[in-house]
């Protein structure tokens, strides 16, 4: 028998390496589809719960006015939310095409319903990375995102129009972009200026973020091992660069506020057309004094309140397990 040459090395590692990717790509299109399939599953839950009109249920008083100031191309509460005006404006027009006569409320609530259903989906994604170790990892992935799907305070926001669901979404891509990929700090930029743009309580989870992405980045520089002096603080500058362009970006687009402002609409909170008005607006002002000048006799009835949140959302069953 002629001798036969051993496999030259890029051929053996061609023959390694394939089949593992060909399993990736076929994993990650799996996900894909669950996660698209959580996402339609939530989406048809809130639609058929969907408020029909103006409420106040579910503490949804803002549903109006925050309606009423994107038709009205205004300014609504403080801290004024450019990225959901933006995006409601652009929601009341596009639906108003496809579906001319439906109730103007009903159609920001779809909007919520929408926003809230990706949610589930990209909480599906974040939790399978979590699991990938495990022979499970898909099902309980699906299973903790319609737990959130059909948590009372998700599910509650999604039927109304409020600024929230999209906020939840919001918060859930942070979650993906730090959790999942935080070797990619371009990920990161979008949910930040996103998030900073849509409600200012986005800004309280940027610490644990900005943690979370820094104590992750295990590459050390030049090919200095870890335990160099130095190398964790200069790993931290890219990080710390890539945050605060996200808040340099999310900050810009509430150049929106002066500018409509400026028209005097009839809902024009602030009239933050000049800078002490802007500042009154954006910075909350107004409920300031609900934090900072609460009474002491308050304390406990907040705790109380604080307490009843959290055993609703979770349930008692979910916080034993907890």
């Amino acid at each position: 028998m002629p001798h036969q040459p051993p496999a030259s090395p890029a051929k053996s590692h061609l023959s390694t390496t394939a089949p593992a990717s060909h399993a990736q790509r076929a994993s990650a299109a799996i996900d894909a589809v669950v996660a698209a399939g959580v996402s339609a599953a939530a989406f048809f839950l809130y639609l058929f719960s969907l408020a029909p009109g103006l409420t106040w249920a579910h503490q949804g008083a803002d549903g109006g006015e925050l309606v009423t100031a994107a038709i009205v191309n205004g300014v609504p509460h403080p801290p004024g939310y450019p990225l959901y005006m933006f995006l409601l404006q652009a929601w009341l027009a596009i639906t108003g095409l496809l579906m001319p006569g439906a109730d103007l409320i009903w159609r920001g609530a779809l909007l919520s319903a929408l926003c809230g259903a990706l949610s589930v989906g990209v909480t599906y994604l974040t939790a399978r990375h979590l699991l990938r170790r495990n022979r499970r990892g898909m099902l309980w992935a699906a299973l903790a995102a319609l737990a959130w799907g059909i948590s009372p305070l998700l599910w509650q926001q999604a039927v109304i129009a409020e600024v929230y669901a999209l906020h939840t979404l919001l918060l859930a891509l942070l979650g993906w972009a730090t959790l999942v990929h935080p070797d990619k700090l371009w990920y990161v930029v979008i949910p930040v200026a996103l998030g900073v743009a849509n409600h200012l309580t986005f800004v309280l989870l940027l610490p644990a973020a900005f943690y979370v992405v820094w104590s992750q980045r295990k590459r050390p520089l030049d090919g200095q091992p870890d335990n160099q002096p130095g190398t964790a603080w200069r790993r931290m500058l890219p990080v710390a660069g890539v945050f605060g362009l996200g808040l340099l970006f999310g900050s810009m687009l509430y150049v929106r506020v002066p500018l409509v402002a400026a028209r005097t609409p009839p809902v024009n909170w602030g009239y933050a057309d000049n800078w002490s008005g802007f500042w009154w607006l954006v910075s909350g002002a107004a409920y300031r004094g609900y934090l900072f000048a609460s009474p002491a006799t308050s304390v406990l009835s907040r705790l109380a309140a604080w307490a009843y949140t959290i055993t609703a959302q979770y349930t008692p069953v979910g916080l034993a397990i907890a």
